[in-house]
């Protein structure tokens, strides 16, 4: 019975979250820098800023989670295109307002109750970088909801305004948000957390990214173009790879990322073309692209389901030979996702060919999200430089997993 009270005694000590003597402070790198008093920092959070914080080894300070639609994450929402969250979301409570009339808005009845030191959200500030400020008004996905009682809410301390961060993932690099979340990740759980994002797929993702170049430079010098879409009855939206994360660093890759034209009004980076989709039929001015990017959100419509069922179908060689891989909009921000993002890629860019006419690559800085093209143009990047320069970026310090006194 002794023996069976100290196991019990060293699981409960292990499963405390690491405490901060001084609190907690994130410096966003815009600014800003968000503080609370809290020793062990209670988080809620967006299901993907969840799952993203979860891979980097913090589970006790994850509280609560918005950003799906129910009370309940099911199997549509916890995996898209075959790529699954790992966050453990039934430790978890929902304090999303079922009731209301918008989504994205939170049961403030419900977050109070959780004591929360602060809330972490997706903010995409595609075209200015202010719009994440610590001052500016919501600009995250907390915005498309009915939140204004979140300004007058206070964090576990009763006296201190409860924190909202807005985690920028939009207009920069996969691998800049990645980091951006690390040192999040290092201001909640301390540097005595163990990290195990770290710790198992750091080096993997470097590897990763010399894979991926490589395949890249394949793809230049055999004349095979990449574009993001996502497809829908009569009207297909292509995405200009200059905004999103994922496509940002496959141009910085070397990946020959079409550029389109923009013309969504609502200041996003689509651009929204109309076509017979009963036809198929490829509308006039469809840039020049071997290989789609499809939107892993609607994995069944691009991949699985007949024309009959979707409701649409699209003519182009990229559709008919199957030359597609998912393109993860809305995935997570870890090394772990990072890996297996590049590695799918690869699998379809290796195999791919030339389908459509050849065009010329433009001159223009790969590693400058800021730098567009006129429709149907790609950036040249023929040499390695790049992803060395990628790889680089970031850092791999050893972490022994061994300390969680699991053989």
């Amino acid at each position: 019975m002794a023996r069976l009270a100290a196991f019990a005694a060293s699981l409960a000590v292990f499963a405390l979250a690491p405490t901060l003597a001084n609190g907690w402070s994130y410096d966003n790198g815009m600014g800003h820098t968000y503080s609370g008093a809290a020793e062990s920092p209670r988080v809620i959070c967006h299901v993907d800023v969840c799952d993203t914080l979860w891979n980097m080894g913090l589970h006790d300070h994850l509280v609560g989670y918005f950003g799906h639609s129910g009370d309940a994450l099911g199997q549509d929402q916890l995996c898209h295109a075959g790529v699954c969250m790992s966050a453990h979301f039934e430790r978890m409570e929902s304090v999303l307002d079922t009731n209301a009339s918008t989504g994205n808005t939170l049961d403030l009845e419900k977050v109070a109750a959780l004591q929360p030191d602060m809330i972490v959200d997706y903010a995409y500030c595609t075209l200015n970088e202010s719009e994440c400020a610590h001052d500016a008004p919501h600009t995250g996905l907390l915005s498309f909801g009915e939140n204004a009682g979140l300004a007058n809410m206070t964090d576990s301390t009763g006296v201190d305004p409860l924190p909202i961060i807005p985690m920028r993932v939009g207009g920069i690099s996969y691998l800049e948000v990645i980091a951006n979340f690390q040192r999040l990740a290092t201001a909640i759980g301390g540097d005595g957390h163990t990290n195990h994002d770290i710790a198992v797929y750091c080096q993997q993702l470097k590897t990763a990214i010399a894979e991926l170049a490589a395949s890249a430079k394949f793809m230049a010098s055999n004349g095979v173009r990449a574009l993001a879409v996502s497809m829908a009855p009569d009207t297909m939206y292509l995405a200009q790879p200059t905004h999103d994360p994922i496509l940002i660093m496959l141009e910085q890759l070397g990946v020959p990322m079409v550029h389109v034209e923009v013309n969504d009004d609502r200041g996003s980076y689509w651009e929204w073309v109309q076509y017979n989709s009963t036809s198929g039929e490829i509308p006039e001015g469809f840039p020049g692209a071997d290989v789609f990017l499809y939107d892993g959100r609607f994995h069944n419509d691009h991949i699985v389901l007949s024309d009959e069922e979707r409701g649409w179908t699209f003519n182009h060689p990229a559709m008919e030979t199957g030359q597609m891989v998912s393109w993860p909009i809305d995935t997570s921000f870890s090394y772990e996702r990072a890996t297996r993002i590049l590695w799918d890629m690869k699998r379809v860019f290796d195999q791919s060919v030339q389908l459509v006419d050849a065009t010329e690559c433009t001159d223009a800085d790969p590693m400058d999200p800021s730098v567009m093209l006129e429709k149907g143009g790609w950036k040249c990047n023929d040499d390695l430089g790049t992803a060395l320069t990628l790889q680089n970026s970031f850092e791999c310090p050893a972490i022994d997993l061994s300390e969680n006194g699991c053989p």
